[in-house]
């Protein structure tokens, strides 16, 4: 290391990672005027037969990573590899620079040089952590606190050999993340209940009213064909049966209501990802921290519980507790301006997450996790678009 580095950075790759990190690097390269910083990106895919990583970069160096636990869990399997990775460095290699970033390959930072900007901005404010929280659209997850997404450490506050990343997703984060849409894969020690559920359709409701249906059609018929009357019960019961089945849609969207008012509301920041030990360890230490600030668009962000996209959705978020509130409370902790406020393209349309600073855009999350019906292509060509622009020309511009 020179005695002119004051960053660390540190990015777990994997996989399918390589364009994105050449990409990154280049990004980091260009936006920064000064080669003050070192890289060390961590191949987490060598270890499962993968074609290395190569990066031809100054100042960058591939390592090995972390082999994956086959034990946990295919839904966290990557977050408990990921923290492996993470803990494995710093534990056995010193971090020399005054800072240290760990930094997601899809994270991407547009300001102009912000290794400077943010660490001066840290050391004048006596910040030990610094960056991006989980998006409020991940309301399982913990607030007001930097996530290793965009994690920024004074080294010289922080012991980073001490630092633990190790995540607690097996039974308790699982429950929560299924709540926001996230698939659910049991423990191993589960499997044999997955089997006996399998049998099982997802929506048995109706389903099992058209079984119904369909037995007292036949007694019905049965009396018809034999010309005796029909019991008043059985006429009953079928215009029971009717009846539900016409309202089945709305009665289970006013129980998914209810569900989502209350019982839901006990996932709200307790899913522990990785990082959480650190948080949880920090946040309500004398040590100091500070956070990005996340865009939010409520009709595009909240696809669940869907009553937020509703004017009242707001309100009785309002009048919720912040410990049973999917919206956070905290005073400025989201914006609703994102870059297409500020002349830059909505990313949001693409699944990516936008982070403001000093009401400037910072950076996006391209968040590739768990999404559906994606457009690589539109990807591709957007993550090009928005890597060659300038953000001061664009605010002059603007």
């Amino acid at each position: 290391m020179s005695h002119q580095e004051i960053l660390t950075i540190l990015i777990v790759g994997g996989p399918g990672d390589e364009e994105l990190l050449r990409k990154n690097l280049l990004s980091i390269q260009n936006r920064n005027d000064w080669n003050d910083y070192v890289v060390h990106v961590l191949d987490n895919g060598l270890s499962h037969g993968h074609d290395p990583i190569r990066l031809e970069f100054p100042n960058v160096q591939v390592h090995h990573g972390c082999p994956h636990d086959p034990k946990k869990p295919n839904a966290c399997r990557g977050s408990y590899q990921h923290a492996g990775a993470l803990n494995q460095f710093l534990v056995n290699h010193e971090i020399l620079t005054p800072y240290l970033l760990i930094l997601d390959p899809d994270f991407f930072i547009l300001r102009e040089n912000w290794i400077r900007t943010v660490t001066s901005h840290m050391s004048q404010k006596g910040l030990a952590f610094w960056g991006a929280p989980w998006h409020p659209k991940w309301y399982s997850k913990h607030r007001y606190f930097p996530c290793v997404h965009c994690f920024f450490v004074d080294t010289r506050q922080v012991d980073c050999q001490r630092l633990d990343f190790t995540p607690d997703l097996i039974e308790r984060g699982q429950k929560a993340d299924r709540k926001n849409g996230i698939p659910l894969v049991e423990s191993a020690a589960n499997l044999e209940k997955i089997a006996s559920r399998s049998i099982v359709p997802k929506r048995w409701v109706p389903v099992f009213f058209a079984i119904i249906r369909e037995v007292l059609d036949a007694l019905r018929n049965i009396y018809v064909e034999a010309k005796q009357p029909i019991p008043i019960t059985l006429l009953i019961a079928r215009k029971g049966v009717w009846f539900i089945g016409k309202i089945q849609g709305k009665l289970r969207a006013f129980l998914s209501l209810g569900a989502s008012l209350t019982l839901n509301r006990r996932i709200i920041g307790s899913a522990n990802d990785t990082g959480w030990l650190i948080e949880r360890k920090y946040c309500n230490s004398s040590i100091s921290s500070e956070t990005l600030v996340p865009y939010v668009n409520l009709k595009k962000d909240f696809s669940k519980p869907q009553y937020l996209n509703s004017w009242w959705g707001p309100v009785i978020e309002g009048m919720v507790p912040e410990r049973w509130s999917y919206l956070p409370k905290r005073r400025n902790y989201f914006t609703t301006k994102g870059f297409g406020d500020h002349g830059l393209p909505d990313l949001g349309d693409l699944g990516w997450e936008e982070f403001m600073w000093e009401n400037s855009p910072f950076g996006f999350h391209m968040r590739r996790y768990n999404k559906v019906k994606r457009n690589l292509q539109e990807e591709s060509l957007m993550l090009v678009e928005i890597l060659k622009l300038n953000l001061t020309e664009v605010s002059r511009a603007g």
